[in-house]
């Protein structure tokens, strides 16, 4: 593990005791409840803790997904094999493109046919991209 793994590591063992304490204090504020009030709440408290890792990364994916503006996307850095595939696989081809499609393609001028590839292309590959989680 190097050094910026055992950071992560030691924070979610941070979290994950400060956790456990306010679990126990629920569970005995739980207790004295009337069942009727209460049952969901118990439920949850049945159930395994979650590690402190998993806590952390759904933290983390909830504070990212409320800062991505409507209409973006995170994406990874380097592309997936999947969203390269479904990149260079979007162009326009005489033989797997509908007859429709091609025909308007064929008479774009040279830039608005480079458009149409790039529009093409990155619309394929976000479609691909795997969601945040």
């Amino acid at each position: 593990m190097d050094k910026m793994d055992m950071k992560w590591r030691d924070l979610a063992l941070q979290f994950d005791g400060h956790r456990m304490q306010a679990i126990s204090l629920l569970k005995m504020i739980v207790n004295d409840a009337p069942d009727d009030q209460y049952s969901s709440v118990r439920d949850f408290l049945k159930s395994g803790p979650l590690s402190g890792e998993e806590v952390l990364r759904e933290r983390i994916a909830q504070i990212l997904k409320e800062n991505v503006p409507d209409g973006w996307k995170l994406v990874p850095l380097e592309p997936t094999e999947d969203i390269l595939i479904h990149g260079f696989e979007s162009e326009p081809d005489e033989i797997f493109s509908d007859y429709e499609d091609w025909e308007k393609y064929q008479e774009m001028t040279g830039c608005q046919q480079a458009e149409h590839r790039a529009r093409l292309c990155w619309n394929a590959m976000l479609k691909a991209s795997p969601e945040f989680s």
